[in-house]
C-alpha cells in the first residue's frame, strides 16, 4: 500500500465510537463476512486471515465495533494487495466500500452523510485517482467539509490534481419543475465562499467557481478523473453532469448524490443523461446514490 495509509494507526480517528452507529455497524459487520466467506472459499494461505477476522466477528456480535476495525482493515489491505480475489461484494459500489475502508478514511463515516454513501464517495475517488490520470471537481460545495476531506487525500497522496469547486454559494437555486418539490427550499444549504475558504484554510490544492454550474463551468475544459455532484436538484445536477460529459476521462467516476431518494429530480436528471449515452458511461445506481463510470470516448 501507499506510505500515506496508516491503517491501524488512523483508526481510532476513523471510526470513534460517537460515530459508530447501528447502520455503520451493519455495513463493517457485512464485509466482515463477506470476506469470511472469501477466505474459507480459497483456503490455504487465505485461511491464515480466518483467526483475525473471527475476532472481528466477536467484537461485532458484542457490540465492540471499533477495536474490530483495525482488524478488519489489515485483513482487506492484505487481500487487496496481494490481489487475491476480486473486490468482496457483487457490485462496484461494494468494491469502492471496501477501498474506502482499507485506504483509512477518517471521514469514512462522515458527520455529513451516511456511512455507505460516505464509503463509496471516498472509495470512488481512490480508485479513480490511482487509475485515471485527471483533477476532481465537486458540484455542489455547501461550505465546504466533504471538499475538505478529498483535497486532504489529494495533498497525502502526493498527487498534482486539482479540486475545482462549484457552487452558487448562495444556497440552492429556484427548483425546476422535474423537481417536484417545495419552492422553499430556495437558498438552503447556502455556503458563501468566505466560509468555505475558511473551511479549506489548512488544503491548498482548489479553484473556487462561483455561480450556476452552466455558468461557471460554460468555459471549463480541465480533463477530471473523478466527480461529486451533490445539487440536490435538477437543474444544477443536469448542467453538473453535462460538464462530467465534456471533461472525464475514460476509466474516470462520477458520484451523484441524492439520486432514488426524495430529491425527485436529481434522479430524473440523471436517468436522462445515462438514457441517452449509449456505451459510453455505465451506471452502478444505489438508493441514496448512483455511481458513473465513463467506459468510451464519445463526448
Amino acid at each position: 500500500m501507499s506510505a500515506w495509509t496508516p491503517i491501524a494507526d488512523v483508526i481510532a480517528d476513523t471510526c470513534p465510537p460517537r460515530l459508530m452507529t447501528q447502520e455503520v455497524t451493519a455495513h463493517v459487520s457485512r464485509f466482515a463476512a463477506e470476506l469470511m466467506t472469501l477466505c474459507q472459499g480459497r483456503g490455504g494461505a487465505y485461511v491464515r486471515e480466518l483467526p483475525a477476522l473471527e475476532q472481528a466477528a466477536i467484537l461485532l456480535a458484542d457490540g465492540h465495533p471499533t477495536p474490530a476495525l483495525p482488524r478488519l482493515c489489515e485483513v482487506l489491505t492484505r487481500v487487496l494487495e496481494a490481489t487475491i480475489d476480486p473486490l468482496p461484494g457483487d457490485s462496484l459500489v461494494d468494491g469502492l466500500s471496501v477501498r474506502a475502508l482499507t485506504a483509512g478514511w477518517r471521514w469514512a463515516v462522515s458527520p455529513c452523510m451516511t456511512a455507505p454513501r460516505a464509503l463509496r464517495l471516498y472509495g470512488a475517488l481512490v480508485v479513480a485517482l490511482r487509475q485515471t490520470p485527471g483533477d476532481i471537481a465537486e458540484f455542489g460545495v455547501a461550505t465546504g467539509e466533504t471538499a475538505r476531506e478529498m483535497i486532504a487525500y489529494l495533498e497525502a497522496a502526493g498527487s498534482g490534481a486539482t479540486a475545482h469547486l462549484f457552487d452558487t454559494y448562495t444556497g440552492l437555486p429556484t427548483p425546476h419543475p422535474e423537481d417536484a418539490i417545495d419552492a422553499r427550499v430556495t437558498g438552503r444549504y447556502a455556503g458563501s465562499e468566505a466560509q468555505v475558504r475558511e473551511t479549506l484554510r489548512e488544503v491548498r490544492q482548489f479553484v473556487l467557481y462561483p455561480g450556476r454550474f452552466a455558468e461557471g463551468a460554460a468555459a471549463f475544459e480541465a480533463p477530471l478523473a473523478f466527480a461529486h455532484i451533490d445539487a440536490d436538484l435538477y437543474t444544477g445536477t443536469r448542467d453538473a453532469l453535462a460538464v462530467c460529459q465534456r471533461c472525464v476521462v475514460p476509466g474516470g467516476l462520477v458520484v451523484v448524490d441524492d439520486y432514488g431518494t426524495e430529491w425527485t429530480g436529481v434522479t430524473r436528471a440523471v436517468d436522462a443523461f445515462t438514457a441517452h449515452l449509449g456505451d459510453a458511461w455505465t451506471m452502478h445506481g444505489t438508493v441514496g446514490q448512483a455511481v458513473l463510470q465513463r467506459v468510451g470516448d464519445a463526448r
